[in-house]
């Protein structure tokens, strides 16, 4: 995909975009926890986590481009590091203060549900050829793939049903059916 949008000049950077896609998974996955410190009066330790975090970064970066040698992958390397660090303390804090923690199951499943479409429509777009008219395919068929599994999974609680509902009102759709 990288090479289909923006040619063969960017071929080089597969590796580190693969490797920061990975780490910044778990960085949105967890990443609700630092507003979550803010909200509860913690802004001034969630300052020194990220302070730390980006020191941290600052010397694996040196590490592991200069050092090893690794280059844009190491970059990416020290990026993903240094968010795995952050979000972890961060966590951890926020856990430890008030008993909140992201890994409830009203969580989890719509994460789970949107691996298994997207596993689903990379199994399917491997085995066709690759069009720019296909991307937006793709990332309608996701959403809506995405919104089935949340129905599936019973992810959506009633406070999601109202919201829903007065959405499609002011949109004129009708709500009978939620």
């Amino acid at each position: 995909t990288l090479t289909f949008l923006f040619g063969e000049r960017f071929v080089d950077s597969v590796q580190s975009l693969r490797i920061l896609s990975a780490g910044f998974l778990f960085h949105t996955f967890t990443g609700v926890n630092g507003l979550l410190m803010m909200v509860i009066g913690m802004s001034g330790e969630l300052m020194n986590i990220y302070i730390i975090g980006t020191v941290m970064n600052v010397i694996f970066n040196y590490i592991l481009i200069k050092q090893s040698g690794m280059g844009i992958n190491g970059a990416a390397y020290a990026t993903v590091i240094s968010y795995l660090v952050i979000n972890t303390i961060i966590s951890m804090r926020l856990y430890r203060k008030s008993r909140i923690h992201p890994f409830t199951p009203q969580y989890i499943k719509p994460v789970i549900g949107s691996v298994i479409v997207a596993i689903i429509i990379y199994v399917i777009a491997k085995s066709l050829p690759l069009y720019l008219w296909m991307l937006p395919v793709y990332f309608i068929i996701f959403l809506g793939g995405y919104g089935i599994s949340l129905f599936v999974t019973r992810s959506l609680d009633a406070e999601d049903f109202s919201l829903l509902k007065a959405v499609f009102e002011k949109m004129g759709i009708s709500t009978g059916w939620i």
